[in-house]
This record gives structure tokens, C-alpha cells and sequence, in this order.
């Protein structure tokens, strides 16, 4: 539908409004209003794609990413405002609609305050919240068989996957094969961080245990941690570490992602870590309760030097 789309600079404002679907399964609505041009461009446009399936992008995503989706629908929103040579620009991520278990809502999607930019120059980055994606859409069956439970020996044997974008290819390599790989000019990141044992088993006044995972030094000595269970950390509880004069610790506040803020109360958190604390092996290691003394030093990187992570890279 158009609406004095051709003379709309002498005679007044122009309007459109296009619907289709997008890659022939999602409902699409394009909407446009152009107003006079007393002051540069002066427009509004916004796009709304609303649950295409997303297997029938799969063409894209075999060009460009080189997998395919089996399920799953795709919605996006965007807003476009020229005016004053101003531009506000926002954008909506999908959602947990994208399992298409409900409508999508505009409105809910939209979120933030746009970012403004002069007309004519690159829009600034915004970010945008996925708070309401569904978790259960990364879920992926790993057959156990596949998960290395040891570090390969010697280390440069460990498997090295290399993915050539021009040729949308991917390819089985092992690390000793890298300096091979590598081509003039290309830059290589290193992280030497070194995992520290971020993992501590603690019991509450009732003697149940509650595992910790220290993640980051804040102020003052304090430390925000991952707890479970949560419920048996709530602000104020206190924590007894190993043996009943063992260190003890505080739950001082829970921030807004759910961490909380621990303190220990009678020495410093990184002396806890060094004494009583535990590689933070993942849950699909098998021994990832028990570690060995020989997990410290072989759940690094053969370069780690400052410590740091909680997670080997």
C-alpha cells in the first residue's frame, strides 16, 4: 500500500506499508512514513518479522555458518527514526519465541533506549538483552564416548578444529600442526590466565553441604561466588570450611544475576582457595568432585602464568 510516496517533498507526508513473508514462512509488515525534507531527511521505518521457520534458512546458515537447524521459528523487530539529522535506531532480539511456544510481543521486545547518531553516520553498538531466551534450544545430544575425561598426552596431540570460511569447510587438525596453519599476518591470542581453585565445599549450620565457586575479587575482600543450593545461601548465613575451627565465610548479599558476595571472616579468600579449594573440573568430567592432585597442574594451558580464571580456555 502507497500513499503520495512520489511527491511527498512538495505535498505534504508520504506513507507505506509492504506485507509478505520472509523466506516464505515468516509474517512480514514493513512501515514507512515520510514527512517533508525542511530539514534534511525527516523518516520513520520499522520491520517486523514475525516466526519464520528456521529451516528454511538453512541455505544461509550452510553458506555462512556451515550447520544446519532442525527446528525453531525466528522473529526480529526494528525501528529506523531520521529526523533532525538524528537518528534513533532499535532493535529486538527473538526471544524465547523462537521455540514457538507463543506470540511474540513488539512492545516487550523493543527494549533500551535507542542509540542517536548523526544522519549520515554509523550507528553507534547497542546491546540488547536476551533475558527470555529458552536454554532447552542449546541443548545437544554429546554422546559420553566423545568427552575427553584426560588431557592428551603428549599436549599438542589434543584435537584442533579449523574452520576455513572462504571455503565454508571445516577441517580435523591437532595442535602441533598449527605453526603449518598458520599464514603471514595473522594474529594470535594467547590466554596465559591461569585456573585457580575457584571450587570450595562448605556446610551451613546444619551441616549441609553448599558448593561455591569463587569467579572475581571485589572490594574490601570480598568475592562474588556461584553457590548451590542457593537456598542455603542467603544473605546473612554463615559457612564453616573443612574441620569445625576450619575457616568460615559469610554471605554478605545477593546480586541481581544471582551471585552472591562472600566474605570470609577470619583470614583472606585467596589463602582459602590455596588451602581447601578445588580445581573447577566441568560436570561432564567424571571426576570433577574429586579431582587429583595432578588436575592443578594439567587443567592449564602449558603457558598459564597469572592466575585468574575459573575455567580452563
Amino acid at each position: 500500500m502507497l500513499a503520495n510516496l512520489s511527491n511527498h517533498f512538495t505535498e505534504g507526508t508520504a506513507t507505506l506499508k509492504l506485507t509478505g513473508q520472509f523466506m516464505g514462512t515468516g509474517d512480514t509488515t514493513v512501515t514507512a512514513t515520510f514527512r517533508p525534507e525542511t530539514d534534511g531527511p525527516d523518516f520513520d521505518l520499522s520491520v517486523a518479522i514475525v516466526n519464520t521457520g528456521m529451516r528454511a534458512m538453512n541455505d544461509l546458515f550452510q553458506a555462512y555458518g556451515n550447520f544446519d537447524v532442525a527446528r525453531g521459528l525466528f522473529s526480529f523487530f526494528s525501528e529506523l527514526s531520521v529526523k533532525h539529522r538524528q537518528v534513533h535506531a532499535g532493535a529486538g532480539a527473538p526471544g524465547r519465541h523462537l521455540a514457538g511456544d507463543r506470540q511474540p510481543d513488539p512492545e516487550r521486545l523493543l527494549r533500551g533506549h535507542p542509540a542517536r547518531v548523526p544522519a549520515g553516520g554509523a550507528a553507534a553498538p547497542r546491546l540488547i538483552h536476551w533475558r527470555d531466551v529458552d536454554v532447552a534450544l542449546f541443548d545437544y545430544h554429546l554422546p559420553p564416548e566423545a568427552i575427553a575425561q584426560t588431557p592428551a598426552e603428549p599436549r599438542d596431540a589434543a584435537r584442533l578444529l579449523v574452520v576455513d570460511r572462504a571455503r565454508s569447510a571445516v577441517e580435523d587438525h591437532v595442535f602441533a600442526d598449527l605453526p603449518d596453519l598458520l599464514r603471514p599476518g595473522d594474529c594470535v591470542v594467547v590466554n596465559n590466565s591461569r585456573v585457580i581453585p575457584a571450587r570450595v565445599f562448605a556446610r551451613d549450620a546444619g551441616g549441609r553441604r553448599v558448593e561455591l565457586l569463587f569467579v572475581e575479587p571485589l572490594a574490601d575482600g570480598r568475592w562474588r561466588a556461584l553457590v548451590r543450593p542457593g537456598r542455603r545461601c542467603r544473605p546473612g548465613v554463615t559457612l564453616g570450611v573443612g574441620d569445625p575451627s576450619g575457616p568460615r565465610l559469610r554471605i554478605v548479599a545477593t546480586a541481581e544475576d544471582g551471585t552472591r558476595v562472600v566474605e570470609r571472616l577470619d583470614g583472606a579468600v585467596p589463602d582459602l582457595l590455596e588451602r581447601w579449594g578445588l580445581p573447577p573440573l566441568p560436570p561432564y568430567i567424571t571426576r570433577f568432585a574429586t579431582p587429583g592432585a595432578e588436575d592443578r597442574e594439567r587443567y592449564q594451558t602449558v603457558y598459564a602464568r597469572p592466575p585468574g580464571s575459573v575455567a580452563a580456555p
